[in-house]
């Protein structure tokens, strides 16, 4: 009789335990099918909001994918600098799955090329060891080898190794809507108050939370001992000097004049109206971003720059913007010997190059120079390399230049669960 309740008590035991695991198999798979869907749904809505209208999600909207009342999804899009930043959110029941990532733009390759220089009426010279290939708009004076420097040009022997079309006198301009997106993120903080940041402050913000706009005080010369990532909106009304010390990752850099010290390493968009300056041996990972922007006030008193430093390298994009009709004070890009370029550079005003640079991208200029101890010689490459395909095939650009073309697609990933 023992025997007998020992056993039914053991089979029972045996029979709860079974049903027990079965139950929680059965749960998890219900939590796997919900986790599939939820990436699934998620996948659904980042083509949803690359492959919609740029103005469609800027306020934050909730959409049922299949009319199901059980697969629905938040889609949201908003402006970062020259980019934009997409928030995808799906939900299911409590659970909850979502994904932020920062959004570029393919390049026009009917358009795009190594080098696209307005027609001054005067001709391209090639010196030294200059490499350039990839497609060339050029003047219609055309290409020509140069003696300089007492060193005769040692490149292609037909000068740009690619095809080569006449250019125009003027460039397209950059996009007047970005312009105005970046002009009031800098103008409509000019009520914040002002505050100081102190050494080893460590700031990290989710671009899930909303930007949180830091407003240096005028006193503050120099940042040092900072680590700032994510949404986070440097503004200054004069001149922001950072340390190497200083760790960026993401933010954005609205100031008069921004200067970088030497050995910086990180990835930010600045933007100033004066003058950029990057020292020596700097590093800008990508997607990087250093642009001058139009005086609001509408005073400039001498042009604008942006000046790099020997053996740093920039990856990402370089750019000034300029008044219509002004040509006072056109801008300049000047770039020292030994600094690598991995993306593009624009500017209607004059790139000014050091030698022995290498450029892999695009560049897009009005005016170009090349500068020795003693003179500037106008319309010059000397020692350069610049290769279209150098660049990455993955490379995105942004809606700001003429070269983008309107298909979207994610630049970076920057924060998920």
């Amino acid at each position: 009789m023992y025997i007998a309740i020992i056993i039914t008590l053991v089979i029972g035991v045996i029979c709860s335990s079974l049903v027990a695991v079965a139950y929680f198999y059965k749960s998890q798979e219900l939590k796997n099918d919900r986790y599939r869907r939820l990436n699934i749904n998620v996948s659904s809505g980042i083509n949803i909001l690359l492959g919609g209208p740029d103005s469609l999600y800027q306020d934050e909207k909730n959409t049922d994918l299949f009319g199901n009342q059980g697969d629905s999804v938040s889609l949201h899009r908003l402006p970062w600098g020259i980019y934009d930043i997409g928030i995808v959110k799906a939900f299911i029941q409590k659970d909850t799955l979502f994904k932020i990532f920062s959004i570029g733009h393919s390049v026009d390759s009917a358009k795009w090329g190594a080098l696209y220089i307005a027609d001054q009426d005067r001709p391209l010279a090639l010196g030294g060891k200059t490499f350039i290939t990839g497609t060339a708009y050029v003047p219609k004076a055309g290409v020509q080898s140069a003696y300089l420097e007492n060193i005769a040009y040692s490149g292609y022997r037909e000068l740009i190794k690619g095809h080569q079309y006449a250019s125009k006198k003027t460039l397209d301009t950059l996009d007047a809507g970005r312009i105005r997106l970046l002009d009031s993120c800098r103008a409509n903080r000019g009520h914040l108050p002002e505050s100081n940041l102190n050494d080893n402050d460590s700031i990290a913000r989710s671009f899930q939370s909303p930007a949180l706009y830091i407003k240096l005080t005028k006193n503050q010369a120099a940042l040092r001992n900072l680590k700032l990532t994510g949404h986070i909106v440097l503004l200054s009304d004069s001149s922001i000097s950072i340390d190497s010390t200083v760790k960026f990752t993401n933010i954005l850099v609205f100031a008069k004049s921004v200067i970088i010290g030497s050995g910086f390493k990180g990835a930010c968009q600045v933007f100033a109206t004066d003058s950029i300056s990057i020292g020596k041996n700097c590093t800008f990972l990508y997607p990087s971003v250093l642009g001058i922007l139009t005086n609001p006030k509408g005073i400039t008193v001498q042009s604008p720059i942006i000046h790099i430093g020997r053996n740093s390298t920039v990856s990402g994009q370089l750019f000034t913007c300029q008044k219509s009709g002004d040509t006072k004070t056109e801008p300049l890009i000047q770039i020292d010997k030994f600094v690598m370029i991995n993306g593009q550079v624009y500017t209607q005003g004059t790139l000014l190059l050091g030698g022995d640079n290498t450029i892999n991208g695009n560049i897009y200029i009005k005016n170009l120079s090349y500068k020795n101890l003693f003179f500037a010689y106008y319309s010059y490459f000397y020692n350069i390399t610049l290769d279209e395909a150098g660049l990455s095939p993955y490379y995105l650009t942004s809606a700001i230049f003429p070269l983008s073309a309107k298909r979207k697609k994610v630049l970076q990933w920057l924060e998920a669960n």
